[in-house]
């Protein structure tokens, strides 16, 4: 059986201040009967954390950036090429890749340096096997591939405050974060601003000067905001418990009924987290 390593869901898609500064919190303001604004805030956090596991389990993936080791059959293509299919999407980079006639005889790939990354595939061109000797790499034949790559959009927050024109920060965690390529958004209310990463040190990061200052715990992602989006909502569905009870909200989530008439299972709407986190679900 193809092997797998899965990271746990237990990187939260928002903060707890992200979730405070929504609409949706006046709902949310005395989730612990009598308790203090400390208490009320860690039960936001562990709802946070629970809606972001049910999004990873709803689209069968972990969304954060993460590195994930996987293992599988690989095939070559009609033009020598070895082609990867992944379980994470989207793909950053790739660590590793080993290949063999069986889990038990790898070698690995020494040149990736022409990887190509598309959605849900890792291509290796052919000049890359030229070392191997006798491993050839015929048309449509399959081989044992383990490879190690880091998958999703990078989540984290910063560790420690910084000041308006300072060209660094430091956040928890800087998987998937690349150089020169990702955008980042700080989180920070009013104080919002993007930034690329010029050079990534550990999890130290070189900025332009920055626009604003921000305290340490503000939150620092490359999500795509469809995805906050979708947890705000799932949020404010599982708290509205009145609007559910009396049917203004449908038992799966949608926030709206769908249309009886409708062909098929009937109408979905944009409202309906489900079919805004449906283009990130894994497709295989």
């Amino acid at each position: 059986m193809p092997s797998v390593t899965v990271p746990a869901p237990s990187t939260p898609y928002l903060t707890v201040a992200e979730l405070k500064r929504s609409p949706i919190y006046t709902q949310l303001q005395k989730l612990v009967p009598g308790g203090s604004d400390a208490e009320n805030d860690a039960e936001l956090g562990r709802i946070i954390m629970r809606v972001s596991a049910m999004i990873n389990g709803e689209i069968r993936q972990n969304l954060a950036a993460t590195v994930d080791v996987e293992a599988d059959w690989a095939t070559f293509s009609d033009y020598g090429d070895l082609r990867i299919h992944t379980r994470g999407n989207p793909i950053v980079s790739v660590v590793s890749v080993l290949v063999g006639a069986d889990p038990y005889s790898l070698t690995a790939v020494s040149d990736l340096s022409h990887v190509e990354l598309d959605p849900w595939q890792i291509t290796i061109p052919r000049g890359a096997f030229g070392a191997f000797g006798g491993f050839g790499s015929r048309s449509r034949r399959r081989v044992w591939a383990e490879w190690t790559y880091v998958t999703g959009y990078p989540v984290t927050t910063l560790t420690s405050a910084v000041a308006a024109g300072d060209t660094s920060v430091t956040v928890v965690d800087a998987t998937g974060i690349v150089a020169g390529r990702t955008v980042l958004t700080v989180e920070d209310g009013k104080w919002l601003e993007t930034i690329t990463p010029t050079a990534v040190a550990g999890s130290t990061l070189t900025v332009a000067p920055l626009t604003f200052a921000h305290q340490a715990g503000v939150g620092v992602d490359a999500l795509p905001n469809d995805i906050q989006e979708a947890a705000l909502l799932l949020i404010s569905r599982l708290h509205d418990s009145w609007s559910l009870s009396m049917g203004a909200v449908t038992h799966d989530g949608t926030g709206a009924r769908r249309d009886p008439k409708a062909p098929g299972t009937g109408a979905r709407f944009l409202c309906d987290p489900g079919v805004i986190l449906a283009p990130y679900k894994r497709v295989w």
